[in-house]
């Protein structure tokens, strides 16, 4: 974190401690956000440079609980992966133990999620989590089997369903269950974090220390979701944690090594980092910042698609969405970019086997979309087809047979390898 974002009450606090954090303002290959390079309009206009950033549907996997159904009270010590699947190939590490490196956990546990990290997962793309968990003590399996989040998703109308919300899963097995927490954010960016100490009592870069607790990553809205607060916990993304007995090494100056990193946030809200760490003299940290998603001016678009592989998209239909955030809310365009494309005017006329001089009362809509394109989901037919024409069934409009009926819109671009179809209801 850059110090300048912090309130001076914050950075005192963290003086009197010796304890400072630092950030990596990089964010991820896939969705990249700069800071503003127009600080002077900023404070001359007296309001907040809110930036813009590519984002997309993804979903975050907070945490994993497990609890066993065992007859004894002994501790688990629970090893095996948990991986995301897509068709036959795994592509991402959510748990990976060996078991030499089996996890002590109560009969109700969380497990030490590694990831994701660089990577992310996408809805609507078929992932499957998969899950292989024993435990050493008693040498069975715990928990075997996999949980699609397209299941969970489905298939219709209202988006509502899903996005945006906090929201678990349970996988069954035969000595237990797991319980995946999660939430689909539809509008996300990922980020990845770096924290380090720049300062112990004095001792600036080289000097060594152990630390052992607690570094978590929240949203700073989160409570405004709806969840119990004993279940708010489980919606926490646990960067590091470790006991006293399994204290780490830390250089001053350089960034700790945590279990996992990478953090999807909603484009329109706040992130917030929470340590409770001591160290192994007594000294503690226990406090939280919160800081703001940074993003880059929409005007400056251009440059930020440039190095992208335009006919790849365009083959591909891939779409984007770029938010832009504003003081009270927030604003998402979704669109396509095209290496050679036309311009289209769609003129619509109304016709029966009425008389010439007869009318109608037309409500309904006209969309617009690409042949080519895969358009298999409610989100992507919402959001990634143009909306000619939109007439609620309470006003509908008089048209005249025969005569144009006056759209919404009516310039579409075209790709020249693909064609225009116009749905009608």
């Amino acid at each position: 974190m850059n110090m300048n974002v912090l309130t001076p009450e914050v950075k005192q606090q963290l003086k009197d401690l010796d304890l400072y954090f630092s950030d990596n303002e990089d964010f991820d290959k896939y969705f990249i956000s700069n800071s503003c390079h127009d600080d002077k309009r900023c404070q001359e206009e007296h309001e907040p440079c809110y930036e813009d950033a590519l984002a997309t549907p993804i979903i975050q996997v907070f945490s994993v609980t497990v609890d066993t159904s065992f007859d004894d009270d002994r501790l688990c010590e629970i090893y095996g992966s948990i991986r995301t699947m897509e068709g036959q190939n795994t592509s991402i590490n959510l748990y990976e133990r060996y078991p030499e490196d089996s996890e002590s956990i109560q009969k109700h546990g969380t497990l030490s999620l590694i990831g994701p990290n660089d990577e992310v997962m996408f809805p609507f793309t078929g992932v499957t989590l998969d899950f292989c968990l024993r435990d050493k003590i008693r040498e069975v399996e715990v928990i075997k089997g996999n949980v699609s989040f397209d299941s969970l998703i489905g298939e219709g109308e209202g988006e509502g369903d899903y996005f945006d919300k906090l929201m678990k899963v349970v996988v069954k097995g035969e000595y237990g269950l797991a319980c995946v927490h999660y939430a689909i954010f539809q509008f996300g960016i990922l980020g990845t974090l770096e924290v380090a100490f720049t300062e112990v009592k004095g001792n600036s870069s080289g000097y060594f220390s152990n630390i052992y607790g607690s570094l978590v990553a929240t949203y700073g809205n989160s409570r405004q979701y709806c969840c119990t607060d004993d279940d708010l916990k489980y919606f926490e993304s646990v960067l590091l944690r470790k006991p006293s007995d399994q204290q780490i090494q830390i250089t001053v100056g350089n960034p700790i090594q945590l279990s996992r990193y990478g953090v999807v946030v909603p484009a329109y809200s706040s992130i917030r980092v929470e340590a409770n760490l001591r160290d192994s003299n007594g000294r503690i940290i226990d406090d939280y910042i919160d800081f703001e998603v940074q993003y880059r001016m929409l005007k400056a678009k251009t440059k930020a698609v440039e190095d992208i592989d335009q006919e790849e998209m365009q083959k591909k239909c891939r779409r984007l969405c770029s938010v832009v955030r504003g003081k009270d809310g927030f604003a998402a365009v979704h669109y396509m970019i095209f290496s050679n494309a036309f311009k289209a005017h769609v003129e619509v006329r109304l016709f029966s086997k009425s008389p010439a001089d007869a009318s109608a009362n037309v409500c309904g809509h006209l969309v617009a979309y690409y042949r080519g394109c895969d358009y298999s989901n409610s989100y992507q037919k919402k959001y990634y087809r143009s909306r000619l024409l939109y007439v609620p069934q309470n006003n509908s409009v008089e048209i005249m047979m025969g005569s144009n009926i006056t759209l919404s819109r009516s310039v579409v671009a075209v790709p020249a390898i693909s064609s225009l179809y116009i749905e009608a209801d």
